[in-house]
């Protein structure tokens, strides 16, 4: 910071103008073209293809969190469900919502130990309500699907 503010200012005009760049880039890459036209095509589908697509959807997360997170494996097994069956959102109604509590207590098994940490960053809520709940979110969406949502 020292060098940026004793440079002439051309160069803090040229050093402003990378890092605005940088972070351009960080956040219109292609995940977030990706999100983009994923979120534009679906304007134009059915409610009972969302719907559809949305089970699909739901019921592949639900099958990898089965098998590559031990919280959920626990979870699914102690409630007796079975996500290889899913296929209606009256099928959730066996295991529990996930609330803060829950996470803080098991926050260490509630990430795919498959994937190297260093692939992830660790955030946490502003803790507004009194108490902040972290979590992990790839570094690859972490700028991407924001901007591709707002």
């Amino acid at each position: 910071m020292k060098f940026f503010f004793n440079s002439p200012y051309i160069i803090r005009t040229i050093l402003i103008n990378i890092y605005g760049f940088y972070l351009s880039f960080r956040r219109f890459n292609k995940h977030y073209y990706s999100f983009y036209d994923y979120i534009i095509n679906n304007e134009s589908k059915s409610d009972a293809v969302i719907k559809s697509e949305q089970i699909r959807k739901l019921k592949e997360v639900l099958i990898y969190s089965y098998e590559n997170i031990e919280y959920y494996r626990s979870l699914f097994d102690e409630n007796n469900f079975i996500p290889y069956n899913f296929n209606s959102t009256d099928q959730l109604s066996t295991i529990p919502i996930l609330t803060r509590q829950i996470i803080s207590n098991n926050f260490n098994t509630l990430y795919n130990k498959k994937i190297n940490k260093s692939t992830y960053a660790e955030h946490a809520t502003s803790g507004s309500t009194g108490e902040k709940c972290r979590f992990y979110i790839p570094y690859k969406l972490l700028y991407a699907q924001n901007a591709a949502f707002s």
